[in-house]
C-alpha cells in the first residue's frame, strides 16, 4: 500500500500497459500535478478509491486553517447557506467549487458535501486556486498536487474486480468520460459504441492569463484527433482528466482497455498539420495579441450534408467568450458542410465579450481557393466587406464598445460566392501621391465590352474598401482605353486602391490592388497613459499627432522585468490602444516604452 505514482511539472510517473497474466495489488497513490493559476479543470478519478473528497483532495482537513504537506490539495467551497455545516472549506457565491455535470438538464451540479465518496467514472469540472493555502480570496496562487489512493484499475485477464467499467451515455445527451487509468491515454485507441465521435476537452491554457480556459472540441482528421480552436494533433488524454463525448440516437458506450494506454507522459503532443479536406477555421483572439481565447471550423466535402446531424459538433460553453456557427436554431463549433457549388453562408455567433476591449478573427482557409471563388467576412456593424485570402490566413481587428450593434451576437457572418471573369483586362494600374497630398489613380481596359462603369475603391488596410469614384466606359466595343482619376480626401496613412469593373449583366470584375505609402510626417506630438495610475489592471495608451508607422510596446517593471509586449499601428493623429494586463501582473510601478521606426524609442 506504500507505491506512490508521483506528478510533478515536468513528468508523471504511470503504469504501462500490463501483460495479460499480472496484476498489481494492494492500494497506490497517484498524483495529478496542476500549474498555478486560478482555473478550472476537468478531471477524472484514477483509483478505484473509497475515499472522500475531504479525504484526498483536501488532504483530510477538516478547516482551512489545519496543517497540511504544502503543495498538496486543494480548498473547496460551496454556494450552499450552509456550507459550514455541510463542512466546505469556505463559501463562494459564484456556484461550487467541485462539479459533476447532469446528461439529463445539461446543467452543471454541485457535490453536496465534501464527504461523499469521490469514486466515478466519469469527472468532475473543479475550480483549482492553488493548494490548500489558496483561499476564495487573496492572490496566493501557487502549484499544487492531487492525490487519490485505492485499488488501480486493470483489464488483464486476471484482473475482475478492478476493471474500469464501460461508460454510458444517454441517447443524444452529453456525458463525462474519465479516463480510469494511472497512465496516459491514446483517443485513437479507446472502444466507442453508438457516438458521435466528437471528443471535447476543458483547455485551462487556451485562454492564457485572461480567463479561466475553455474548451477544445476534438474531430478525427485522418489517423489524429485534431483541435478547434487551434487546429493542433491531440490524441493523449492524461492521467486524472476527463472529457465529454456525445451518445447518438442510442445510448453510447466508451470501454478502455490495456491498450487504451499511451506511451506519452510529458504533455500533449502539440504539432501543425496540413490541411486534408476544404476547411476554413475562425479563431477569436484578445485584440492583437497572442492570446487564443475560441474559436470553429468548417469541413466541406462531398460526403457531408448542409442539414445539422451527428457528423457537426454542438458547442458547449465557456466561461466567457464564445464563438459558434448558428444554423437554424443550433449552436455548432464543427460545421461539416456538403461542397460549395455556387455560394454558402456561415453565421457566426459572437456571445460573452467584453466592454471596451479589441479583439482579432484570424481565419485561416485550406484548399478553399478554387477557380471564380471568392470569400468575404460580413461585419454588418460597420457595414464592411472584407475579402478573405482563400490560400492562407486573413486577420480582422474589431472594438466591442457601448453600442449595441458592436456586440450584437450575429454581428458577422462569412459569405462564399462564384465570381465570374468578364470581357475585360484591366493593366497598368498605377497610383501616385501628389504634391498637394492627393492621389492620382491611372488604369488601362483591354478588350473592353459590356462595360456598366468602373468604380474607384480606397482601403486604408487593403481589405475593407470604399467607393471613392466612378469612370464611365469610353470604349466598350471590345477596344482599348485608359483612365484616371484623383482621391481629393486620401489618407496621410497609407492608401490601397483597385478597380471595381461592373458589366452590364451585374457581374463584377476586380483589378489588382496597388499600396499608396504614407506621407512622411515630422516625429512630434505625445504618447501618454491613462488612468494613471492604472484602474482594474486595464491601461489605454494615447499616441497623439505621432509619425505613422507601427509602434512596438513593452511594459518594463523597475526590476527590468518585460511584463508586456504589444505592438500598435498608428495611421491617423489620434490613435488609442488599450491594454488588459494578465492578473499575475503585481501592483507597482512601470515604464512603458514605445519603439517607432528608425528605432526612435519613447519612454512614459
Amino acid at each position: 500500500n506504500s507505491l506512490v505514482l508521483t506528478s510533478t511539472a515536468t513528468r508523471t510517473a504511470r503504469i504501462g500497459k500490463q501483460a495479460a497474466a499480472n496484476t498489481i495489488t494492494g492500494e497506490v497513490t497517484v498524483e495529478r500535478y496542476i500549474p498555478a493559476g486560478r482555473k478550472w479543470r476537468l478531471l477524472s478519478v484514477p483509483t478505484n478509491t473509497t475515499q472522500s473528497f475531504r479525504k484526498a483532495w483536501m488532504e483530510n482537513a477538516t478547516n482551512v486553517s489545519a496543517t497540511v504537506p504544502a503543495g498538496y490539495g486543494t480548498q473547496i467551497t460551496s454556494h450552499y447557506a450552509a456550507w459550514n455545516s455541510l463542512g466546505f472549506d469556505a463559501y463562494s457565491a459564484g456556484g461550487s467549487s467541485v462539479k459533476v455535470y447532469d446528461p439529463a438538464t445539461a446543467l452543471y451540479v454541485g457535490i453536496k458535501s465534501p464527504d461523499s465518496l469521490m469514486k466515478t467514472t466519469g469527472g468532475y469540472m473543479t475550480f483549482i486556486r492553488g493548494d490548500r493555502s489558496a483561499g476564495v480570496s487573496g492572490n496566493n496562487v501557487a502549484a499544487t498536487i492531487l492525490r487519490t489512493k485505492g485499488s488501480i484499475y486493470q483489464a488483464t485477464n486476471t484482473v475482475t474486480a478492478n476493471r474500469p467499467s464501460a461508460v454510458t451515455i444517454p441517447a443524444t445527451k452529453l456525458a463525462t468520460v474519465g479516463n480510469p487509468f494511472a497512465s496516459a491515454i491514446d483517443l485513437r485507441k479507446i472502444t466507442m459504441a453508438n457516438t458521435t465521435g466528437t471528443i471535447y476537452v476543458w483547455d485551462a491554457n487556451l485562454t492564457q492569463g485572461y480567463g479561466l480556459g475553455a474548451f477544445q472540441t476534438l474531430i478525427k482528421i485522418g489517423g489524429n484527433y485534431v483541435t478547434t480552436p487551434g487546429n493542433v494533433v491531440m490524441n493523449t488524454i492524461q492521467s486524472g482528466q476527463a472529457f465529454f463525448v456525445q451518445a447518438t440516437g442510442t445510448q453510447g458506450t466508451v470501454s478502455f482497455d490495456e491498450n487504451s494506454k499511451s506511451d506519452e507522459t510529458a504533455g500533449t503532443s502539440v504539432f501543425r498539420i496540413p490541411g486534408v479536406d476544404q476547411q476554413l477555421m475562425v479563431d477569436l483572439h484578445l485584440g492583437t495579441d497572442a492570446v487564443l481565447l475560441d474559436g470553429v471550423r468548417a469541413i466541406y466535402g462531398d460526403e457531408y450534408s448542409n442539414n445539422v446531424d451527428y457528423g457537426d459538433a454542438p458547442k458547449l460553453p465557456n466561461t466567457s467568450e464564445n464563438v459558434s456557427i448558428k444554423r437554424n436554431n443550433s449552436l455548432l463549433a464543427i460545421e461539416r458542410r456538403a461542397d460549395i457549388t455556387n455560394e454558402d453562408t456561415l453565421f457566426l455567433n459572437l456571445v460573452g465579450v467584453r466592454y471596451a476591449t479589441d479583439y482579432q478573427w484570424k481565419i485561416s482557409a485550406s484548399n478553399l481557393d478554387q477557380t471564380g471563388r471568392i470569400g468575404w467576412l460580413v461585419d454588418k456593424f460597420t457595414n464592411t466587406q472584407t475579402q478573405l485570402d482563400l490560400t492562407g490566413p486573413t486577420d480582422y481587428t474589431f472594438a466591442i464598445t457601448t453600442a449595441a450593434g458592436s456586440y450584437a451576437a450575429n454581428r458577422f457572418m462569412i459569405v462564399f460566392k462564384q465570381s465570374v471573369v468578364l470581357p475585360v483586362t484591366m493593366t497598368a494600374v498605377a497610383a501616385t501621391r501628389n504634391a498637394n497630398k492627393t492621389v492620382t489613380l491611372s488604369w488601362k481596359s483591354e478588350t473592353e465590352i459590356n462595360i456598366a462603369k468602373y468604380t474607384v475603391e480606397q482601403s486604408n488596410d487593403g481589405r475593407t474598401f470604399s467607393a471613392i469614384g466612378i469612370a464611365a466606359p469610353t470604349n466598350n466595343n471590345a477596344g482599348n482605353a485608359s483612365y484616371s482619376a484623383i482621391d481629393a480626401n486620401a489618407s496621410a496613412a497609407i492608401n490601397y486602391y483597385r478597380i471595381n469593373a461592373l458589366s452590364r449583366d451585374g457581374k463584377i470584375q476586380y483589378s489588382a490592388i496597388v499600396k499608396v505609402d504614407a506621407l512622411n510626417i515630422p516625429a512630434t506630438g505625445s504618447i501618454t497613459v491613462y488612468p494613471n495610475p492604472v484602474v482594474d489592471k486595464t491601461l489605454n495608451i494615447s499616441f497623439k499627432n505621432k509619425s505613422f508607422g507601427d509602434y512596438n510596446l513593452e511594459l518594463i517593471s523597475n526590476n527590468g522585468q518585460v511584463v508586456y509586449k504589444g505592438v500598435v499601428t498608428v495611421g491617423s493623429a489620434n490613435v488609442m490602444k488599450t491594454i488588459r494586463l494578465n492578473g499575475s501582473v503585481a501592483a507597482g510601478v512601470y515604464r512603458l516604452r514605445a519603439i517607432g521606426k528608425d528605432n526612435a524609442v519613447f519612454t512614459t
